[in-house]
């Protein structure tokens, strides 16, 4: 487990799990008290699969691995419930073991199905519910699902099931560092800093493996020790992004800074469009009140909002990833109404800066009238931040511009360029 970089949530439910298991195994825990499972979402080559191979090995115990492909291959639907059911009877005898299920997405949500695949699916999904709650009735059987998309039956996720949901993002910078150090070991390039290497990246663990084997082949092919120049040739150039793109995000980055400029003025320190990644520093946010909090909201959006304003259409900058704008306002939004009692009720449920993203998006899942709360917060301070940047077009562009430009600009220019419309807006009403 010590070798599972950027994993660090993953591997802390993985310690957790298995002195979970030895106490249990020792007396001191009843089985009632233990995980019966988790979910791992995060897209394609960030080390799920390696993830429950590690934690088998750590914990001692055997690895049972299926997979929704695996499964349907052994033919029509009768083959492919008998193929579940014999992965599962295999997982009860070797008990206590590890299941590892990948492609759990694969199993839709049942309540978003139509058409003639309906029934065949909800018999499916069934089945696998059906096993699920028939292994985990008894002690012994772990189940670690992977997915690369939140599109999954709820049912899956709910306590009792797979009921930790653990986000696997792309490693982080010094992450990918480790793990590409790992794949080389340490006869090549030893005492290379790779950090400039991977730096800005946005790559998988697999990637890194990938690199890694590629560069020890063109070593190995030359017959002599490798080169920082074999390990180049492996990894793909940073391009600058096309013009139409680079101007969306610089859109994108105008609509954030003018509207920290008019929300939080003085705050603003940095706007910034580069290939290495772009954005806006704030020195602080106060976020103390409700309508503090609904101010850093609209920053939030307000990227989405400029290019709605400005471009006609909307990119998929503003979402994605948990630590994205819309996710982040979205937590925002939860931490209001679950936390400070700003909703229809005035009650607390929950520590939401401590649960993460994955844990809100399984409460979201679950409770809609939270969700719906949370939404008509999100929606409501969004069709605020348009009305907020609709007539502010001109600086929208211009600041977009200057950031195209210069690549970097200071708040304070910023708030000046925002002033001097506002100025001029006075003199022509």
């Amino acid at each position: 487990m010590a070798d599972l970089y950027g994993m660090e949530e993953a591997a802390d439910w993985g310690a957790n799990l298995i002195q979970d298991l030895k106490d249990f195994a020792a007396g001191r825990l009843s089985w009632q008290e233990v995980d019966r499972g988790c979910l791992l979402l995060g897209p394609p080559g960030t080390g799920k699969t390696t993830y429950a191979q590690a934690l088998a090995r750590s914990a001692g115990l055997p690895l049972v691995t299926a997979s929704h492909g695996l499964w349907q291959a052994a033919g029509h639907q009768g083959q492919m419930l008998a193929a579940m059911r014999a992965t599962f009877e295999q997982a009860r005898a070797l008990s206590p073991c590890i299941l590892f299920v990948d492609e759990i997405d694969a199993f839709p949500d049942r309540s978003s199905l139509e058409g003639q695949h309906r029934e065949y699916t909800h018999q499916v999904v069934n089945a696998l519910l059906e096993l699920m709650d028939g292994t985990f009735s008894r002690p012994g059987v772990i189940m670690v699902a992977a997915s690369n998309s939140r599109r999954i039956d709820p049912a899956l996720i709910r306590p009792g099931r797979l009921e930790r949901i653990i986000e696997v993002p792309l490693p982080s910078d010094a992450a990918l560092a480790r793990i590409l150090r790992h794949h080389l070991g340490s006869d090549h390039l030893a005492g290379v800093d790779l950090h400039p290497v991977v730096a800005g990246m946005a790559a998988s663990g697999a990637d890194c493996e990938f690199w890694a084997r590629g560069a020890k082949r063109q070593a190995r092919r030359a017959k002599r020790p490798m080169h920082i120049e074999d390990l180049l040739a492996q990894i793909p150039q940073r391009l600058e992004p096309a013009p139409d793109l680079r101007h969306r995000i610089a859109i994108h980055e105008a609509g954030h800074a003018i509207s920290a400029a008019l929300e939080m003025p003085g705050q603003m320190k940095l706007a910034k469009l580069h290939r290495e990644g772009s954005g806006v520093l704030l020195a602080s946010v106060n976020a103390n009140t409700e309508p503090e909090i609904r101010a850093h909201i609209r920053i939030l959006l307000a990227g989405r909002a400029a290019e709605e304003l400005t471009l006609g259409s909307i990119g998929m900058g503003s979402g994605g990833p948990s630590y994205s704008d819309l996710a982040r306002a979205t937590g925002l939004a939860a931490e209001m109404i679950i936390a400070h009692g700003f909703g229809d009720k005035l009650i607390w449920s929950g520590d939401v800066r401590a649960w993460g993203g994955a844990t809100l998006a399984s409460v979201l899942m679950a409770d809609s009238g939270i969700a719906t709360q949370v939404e008509r917060v999100v929606t409501g301070e969004y069709k605020s931040v348009l009305e907020l940047l609709r007539p502010r077009g001109p600086i929208l562009n211009e600041v977009a511009e200057l950031l195209q430009r210069h690549g970097t600009l200071s708040g304070q220019v910023v708030e000046e360029l925002v002033a001097a419309m506002g100025h001029k807006a006075t003199i022509t009403s």
